[in-house]
């Protein structure tokens, strides 16, 4: 089958142009909601592409098809023809990757690294989001063990050789996470995707133990005083179970859903909520004795990216924690983000720019339960998601992965302000060309400011899911994770150059839509930024013109949920994407093919498993859901729990029925976040009453009812 493509060719230097393009063999189901094609008939997709002047040859203008794709071959484009002409070319696959040149680089990506170099690749199965990968050095320094959350595997590595030392399959769709090493040697996984935790040594035939302690592990930490694991669930359990892979749980408590990372204390636990940035304080029984948040921001002197006008001061609210490390003597670090409070302008380019003023911005907060709090915006920063600091306590390593193709992805901190860490000097640092490192304790203070870009280690080609500090003979290493294509990175502090490259390729994980979700546009963010993990960040936003918008959640998909948006003024994806990526946001043009792409990708994420907690409570509550006395599901219709109408529910806005997948996971509620729990959706203030279903007859113990089975979705 041959596909013709109608490209749009770019006015070039000189009259004779080359078209550069390469094709792929296989060939994709174009069937997707904004799809022009049909299976079984060629595709007509209009694309942009490079343009660049050759030497005349004998058939005319040839563009060479660029490796590395699964075929090459040429193009010829006889007789020449001049730039703005439309041109067909038949190419032997539905699709065709694009090279783009600086001036269709519009988020300022390099021609090489950019995410939509090829544009047009579609995993099987969709690449979880970023955000769960782990690194874990073992105790002796020894080896290395990488968890590849794309291909569910765990890699483990000889530190002084770099070399593969074996490799351990994990089940199909395992997703490994964090990971610890308890006193006698044994590794623990969290298993995102497989709900379980997996215990194993780490000898190549050592066996496997599963041990499934809840649904949805995420955070893990090894308490060595006890000899116990406690694990942090995002269904809101919080487990203590035996290091020992034989034992079952010794205590389960149950707290709020979204939790983190965990951090065990002499007195307690320190447990992280991922969406609200929370940190909570348990004392020895469980109790939440304490929750502590990162400092907001306040934001001055922003300029209004169209109009070139002063915005009034604003102030950032910290949300999205990804990662949390404990400082000894210091308290904990966190990494996470501010998002903005103050107005957003809908107009294109309104989402701001890559400045610490933007809509989104890369945050650290050291020393939260410490004896001093500090906290900074880190600059030209997109999705940092992952933290190591040195065996000596005195740098910290952060990942942007959002930078991908725009700017580096790894940078060095130093800690060195910090009094109480400054027991040695860092190996190699003395000798090192690292030179002096941004010192997050500069100040000394708690002022908020915008941390200038760090000392920057050379970023992969690929995209970044993890790092982490080792020791060998070449001295203090930095090794980075790249998720695609498969590869570890050993980067010397001392010359900041790679000394080694472990190529780990096998089946490639390459997805344009997980590389558009993920990539950094001109405003400094990505729809990841908003959607962490294909979720939302619990953010109510003020909209210029609209009011207040919580950012809604992609979780269990969103085919059948048009028209977009608390409003419903998206009618389709493609509308969507051309008002809010390409326009506010200032992303790339996507093609017809790379939104299909896109849609298909967020479409296939799936929904956080919703445990019951009480069987029979979740029947009632059900019935009178379902029952025609209440009416909540003449509106919250169907599969996907929503008859697609806009309706006035109490609220003041006539506004788009949600889905209600996963609605227990996306507190705060309603458009303006009024319900702060399920239980508060049902007060008048927030909607509540009966034009909202006829909820005002219920009984306290009918909510509750009611409120266990909403916890089900």
């Amino acid at each position: 089958m041959t596909a013709r493509i109608s490209m749009g060719l770019r006015r070039a230097s000189g009259s004779v142009l080359a078209l550069v393009v390469a094709a792929c063999a296989p060939a994709v189901d174009n069937t997707g909601p904004l799809s022009t094609a049909r299976a079984g008939t060629p595709a007509e997709v209009s694309v942009p592409v490079t343009v660049t002047p050759v030497e005349p040859t004998a058939a005319g203008a040839v563009g060479q098809m660029t490796p590395p794709m699964a075929a090459s071959g040429s193009v010829a484009i006889d007789p020449p023809v001049d730039a703005g002409t439309q041109v067909d070319a038949a190419l032997p696959s539905k699709r065709a990757y694009l090279v783009p040149d600086a001036a269709q680089c519009v988020i300022g990506c390099s021609p090489v690294t950019s995410p939509l170099a090829q544009t047009l690749e579609e995993a099987v199965a969709a690449p979880p989001p970023l955000g769960g990968s782990g690194m874990l050095v073992s105790k002796d320094g020894k080896q290395l063990i990488v968890a590849d959350a794309d291909r569910d595997r765990l890699y483990f590595v000889d530190v002084e050789t770099h070399a593969l030392a074996h490799v351990r399959e994990l089940q199909a769709g395992d997703q490994p996470g964090r990971m610890v090493e308890d006193a006698a040697g044994r590794i623990h996984v969290a298993l995102r995707g497989g709900g379980a935790l997996l215990s194993l040594g780490r000898a190549p035939d050592a066996p496997l133990t599963r041990r499934t302690l809840c649904a949805q592990p995420r955070g893990l930490a090894y308490d060595a005083a006890r000899d116990v694991l406690q694990l942090a669930c995002a269904e809101g359990k919080l487990v203590t179970a035996p290091a020992d892979p034989g034992g079952a749980a010794t205590r389960t408590l149950e707290l709020e859903r979204d939790l983190r990372d965990v951090i065990v204390r002499e007195d307690g636990l320190l447990v992280t909520r991922f969406r609200s940035a929370e940190l909570l304080r348990l004392d020895a029984s469980g109790a939440v004795k304490d929750r502590l948040l990162p400092p907001k921001a306040e934001i001055t002197g922003q300029r209004d990216p169209q109009s070139n006008q002063m915005l009034p001061p604003s102030t950032n609210t910290p949300d999205m924690v990804w990662r949390a490390l404990d400082l000894p003597g210091q308290g904990v670090a966190l990494l996470h983000q501010r998002a903005r409070d103050g107005q957003v302008n809908v107009t294109p380019g309104g989402y701001g720019s890559v400045s610490c003023a933007g809509l989104v911005q890369a945050a650290l907060t050291l020393g939260l339960d410490g004896p001093r709090t500090l906290s900074t915006d880190l600059a030209d920063s997109t999705l940092s998601i992952d933290m190591a600091v040195d065996p000596s306590g005195m740098l910290l390593a952060v990942i942007s992965p959002g930078n991908w193709g725009n700017t580096d992805q790894l940078r060095v901190y130093s800690l060195t302000g910090a009094s109480a860490l400054n027991v040695q000097s860092p190996p190699d640092l003395a000798t090192s060309s690292l030179a002096a490192p941004t010192d997050v304790f500069a100040t000394g203070t708690s002022t908020q400011r915008c941390l200038a870009p760090a000392t920057r280690f050379p970023s992969p080609d690929g995209q970044l899911a993890g790092v982490a500090w080792v020791n060998s003979s070449y001295g203090l290493e930095l090794v980075a994770f790249e998720r695609e294509p498969a590869a570890i990175n050993f980067i010397q502090v001392r010359t900041r150059l790679a000394v080694a490259r472990l190529d780990l390729r096998q089946a490639s994980r390459y997805d344009t839509g997980h590389a558009v979700f993920h990539m950094r546009t001109r405003a400094g963010l990505a729809c990841a930024s908003c959607h962490g993990e294909a979720g939302d960040d619990g953010h109510v936003w003020t909209f210029q013109g609209l009011g207040a918008r919580r950012t809604q959640s992609l979780r269990g998909g969103i085919a059948g949920t048009e028209p977009l948006h608390w409003g419903g003024d998206m009618k389709d994806f493609g509308t969507l994407v051309n008002d809010v990526f390409v326009g506010r946001m200032q992303g790339p043009l996507l093609t017809v093919e790379q939104s299909n792409v896109l849609y298909r990708y967020i479409d296939r994420q799936p929904k956080l498993t919703a445990p019951v907690r009480d069987m029979a409570q979740a029947e009632r509550g059900r019935a009178l859901f379902q029952s025609t006395a209440v009416g909540c599901a003449s509106c919250h219709a169907g599969k996907l729990l929503t008859d697609n109408r806009s309706v006035d529910v109490g609220t003041g806005e006539v506004l788009q029925v949600p889905a209600l997948r996963n609605v227990s996971y996306r507190l705060p509620l309603m458009h303006n976040g009024c319900a702060t729990s399920l239980r508060q959706r049902f007060d008048a203030a927030c909607g509540g009453g009966d034009k909202h279903g006829n909820t005002s007859q219920l009984t306290p113990a009918e909510l509750d009812d009611l409120i266990a089975y909403l916890e089900t979705l």
